[in-house]
């Protein structure tokens, strides 16, 4: 599967109800010998900020999980490395890697309204595409 293939997969995975961690990181798992389901339950509850409580994005999360698998806990200082690269590339984006601050609301503590869930829904998958984009440069581009 090819990097484009790859991110279409995250943006699929959005269409099937999945959060944004999950579909991030369940279209590069299998590169690191994990499947889909697996890496689908392992970042089941991610989404919304981790466990919707608007903190720091799904789609990020799922991003500094694979640069762990990519690095390895043998290469810690070069794993931190990576998230951080890819932490800046998000932020330059959309300003904050904080889900709550990239969609407008408010933290925990008050229920959504209809239109900031509507607005998550349609944001998410940009978001997710993204994600999954900036994962696919540093792919192509590691060597």
């Amino acid at each position: 599967m090819n990097f484009d293939e790859r991110v279409q997969k995250a943006i699929a995975l959005r269409s099937k109800g999945n959060n944004c961690a999950q579909c991030v990181f369940a279209a590069y798992s299998d590169i690191y010998g994990i499947d889909e389901k697996t890496a689908l339950n392992l970042t089941s509850g991610l989404g919304g900020g981790i466990g919707k409580m608007r903190d720091t994005c799904g789609a990020a999360l799922a991003m500094f999980m694979l640069a762990g698998l990519e690095k390895g806990a043998d290469n810690q200082l070069e794993s931190v490395k990576l998230v951080q690269e890819l932490a800046k590339k998000y932020k330059d984006i959309y300003g904050s890697i904080i889900c709550g601050e990239i969609l407008g609301m408010r933290p925990f503590r008050e229920e959504p309204t209809e239109q900031q869930r509507l607005n998550c829904k349609q944001n998410c998958t940009i978001k997710i595409g993204k994600a999954a984009e900036i994962y696919a440069d540093y792919l192509s581009n590691k060597n």
